[in-house]
C-alpha cells in the first residue's frame, strides 16, 4: 500500500471512529461500507510535491508545509483571486508610501549630515 493511500486510509479510520464516539448507536456495517466509500470519492488531491515537518522548540511546537502540483483550482477559485488582486489607485500609493518609508530616512539623515558637518567639526 502506498503512503498516499496509507494516509487516506488513516483519515477514513478518524473520521470512523469519531462516528462511532458520537452516535448513540454504531454504525451497521452497510453504513460504515458506503461511508468509507463515501470518503474514498472525496478523496482529497495529492501533490506532486508534499513536504511536511516541525520544529520541536523547547516553548513550542512549529510546523511547516511545502506543497507543489499541478494548479487544480477551480475557475470561480481563480475568477475570485483575480478580483483579490485588484485594488485602488490609493491602496497602491500608500503600499509604496510605507514601503519606501525607511529609505526617506537614510537619506533624510544624509542629508543632515552633508548640510550640517561642517558645523559638528
Amino acid at each position: 500500500m502506498s503512503n498516499k493511500s496509507e494516509h487516506h486510509d488513516l483519515y477514513a479510520l478518524a473520521v470512523l471512529r469519531k462516528l462511532d464516539q458520537l452516535l448513540d448507536e454504531p454504525l451497521s456495517s452497510n453504513q460504515r461500507a458506503k461511508l468509507e466509500q463515501a470518503l474514498s470519492a472525496c478523496k482529497p488531491k495529492m501533490h506532486t510535491v508534499d513536504f511536511r515537518g516541525e520544529l520541536l522548540l523547547h516553548f513550542a511546537r512549529l510546523y511547516y508545509v511545502f506543497l507543489m502540483g499541478l494548479d487544480r483550482r477551480s475557475e470561480a477559485q481563480t475568477v475570485e483571486s483575480d478580483l483579490r488582486r485588484k485594488k485602488s489607485p490609493l491602496a497602491h500609493i500608500l503600499y509604496w508610501l510605507v514601503a519606501l518609508w525607511p529609505l526617506y530616512i537614510v537619506i533624510y539623515f544624509v542629508y543632515f549630515l552633508m548640510t550640517n558637518m561642517p558645523k559638528l567639526i
